[in-house]
């Protein structure tokens, strides 16, 4: 049988190697046999000269619809039970579906605990993203945006990890307001934009 062997580092495409040379069997190890680094494989004769390409998953293609007030039934009851003066997208994205509204308070930095709330937002993948607001104008979180922006008068704080954009924050009304990406980014930065851009009080 066809052997592949791989140190820990490379495992997810030893698997991926596996599966093209397949019937296989990969194995994970310190060393590679007979190499210093990467991956070797070692082809027998139980491999028959075709090569199986794996399937790639596609990706839920993400798309903003403007002038979408999704949920704002929701977001109405939610308004009612915080005092602070909520905002909510405008905009959306197929497949997105709130998964969790909740009203807390938060310690600040002075010792004083500050009205705030979240929504939770799950994505067609499995993954989560969030919408923020805090009565605490000046939290660490915000204190170092790689970036800003005025749109439209508002002052918009951007946050990046590497190339993606993993977080935007703003304030109006005596109330600051982010939206935080999921885990992986899986939200583009031109969907984060039009969605938080997309953002009017709840009425």
């Amino acid at each position: 049988m066809t052997v592949v062997y791989a140190p820990k580092s490379l495992s997810v495409p030893a698997q991926l190697m596996g599966e093209m040379f397949w019937p296989s069997d990969v194995r994970i190890v310190k060393r590679v046999p007979g190499a210093n680094d990467g991956i070797s494989v070692f082809v027998t004769s139980s491999f028959d000269g075709t090569l199986t390409v794996p399937q790639v998953e596609q990706q839920p293609q993400q798309t903003l619809q403007k002038n979408v007030d999704y949920d704002a039934a929701a977001w109405r009851a939610f308004d009612k039970k915080t005092p602070l003066h909520l905002e909510m997208p405008t905009a959306w994205s197929p497949g997105f579906t709130y998964d969790e509204f909740r009203s807390y308070r938060v310690k600040t930095t002075h010792g004083r605990r500050s009205p705030a709330a979240v929504a939770v937002v799950s994505t067609p993948s499995g993954g989560y993203w969030s919408i923020q607001a805090l009565r605490w104008q000046d939290p660490p979180a915000i204190a170092n945006p790689n970036s800003t922006q005025v749109l439209g008068g508002t002052k918009y704080m951007y946050f990046y990890q590497a190339d993606h954009l993993h977080m935007v924050a703003w304030k109006r009304n005596g109330t600051l307001y982010w939206m935080i990406n999921s885990l992986d980014n899986e939200l583009s930065n031109d969907l984060m934009m039009g969605l938080a851009t997309s953002f009017t009080p709840v009425k």
